[in-house]
């Protein structure tokens, strides 16, 4: 039977209450508390953080400390990982060929960026439930169609980033990285496939902005990318 990388096996996702605290979770941008949690689902404390404990041991769930300054002693929040929900689990595959991109080549970063602009040229964003839009009718670059970014912003959001578009345009937020364990060890690559899958789904749409950076976890679960646009140059 598939494991998750404590173990145990993928069943417990068989519970229906767990699968809608995992998809709970996964459609939350911020961290939630047990009493967030037992609130939005109408289930008992207790009850939440037995299933909680056992999502996190799966992998499913990432417990940290809420370091808000406020008084009294440190929540304890819970989100989502992105580690899969189906029985296939590619974590080590991905280890494996990170630390060896890494360890292979003088310069992993520039090999990962052109992996993930080869992909995304190769296939094009596809539709998916549209993502957290920040308003842009009157702030996009000179002559730069409104919905020129949109289906960048659907390939991201349908990977699981959790993508915002700034309202000036200049900067998409990631609220959520699908590889945030993988990435924390090892940002050089998996960062940079990243921006090269941005800049080369970029490139297949009908417009002249460009993807030059990305800034990796500048806040807890926040990665910004910086968009140019060669029109304004």
């Amino acid at each position: 039977m598939p494991a998750s990388r404590s173990g145990l096996p993928r069943r417990v996702l068989a519970s229906r209450r767990r699968a809608e605290l995992l998809q709970l979770l996964r459609e939350h941008n911020d961290a939630l508390s047990v009493a967030e949690i037992a609130t939005e689902i109408g289930m008992h404390g207790n009850t939440v953080r037995g299933h909680l404990d056992a999502l996190v041991e799966s992998g499913h769930v990432e417990r940290t400390t809420d370091a808000r300054g406020t008084p009294g002693r440190p929540r304890q929040v819970y989100s989502a990982t992105g580690a899969p929900s189906a029985d296939r689990d590619y974590r080590l595959l991905a280890d494996i060929l990170t630390d060896h991109l890494a360890a292979a080549n003088p310069d992993p970063g520039r090999v990962a960026l052109a992996a993930g602009r080869s992909w995304a040229l190769a296939n094009k964003p596809h539709s998916a439930p549209p993502p957290r839009l920040a308003p842009t009718t009157s702030t996009g670059a000179p002559g730069e169609p409104p919905d020129a970014l949109e289906p960048v912003l659907r390939m991201l959001s349908a990977a699981g980033f959790a993508p915002e578009l700034a309202e000036d345009r200049s900067v998409i937020r990631l609220r959520h990285c699908p590889f945030r364990e993988l990435a924390a060890r090892n940002a050089a690559v998996v960062c940079q496939v990243h921006l090269g899958l941005i800049q080369g789904s970029l490139a297949c749409q009908d417009t002249t902005v460009e993807a030059t950076q990305i800034a990796p976890f500048v806040e807890p679960g926040l990665c910004l990318v910086t968009l140019t646009s060669a029109s304004a140059i």
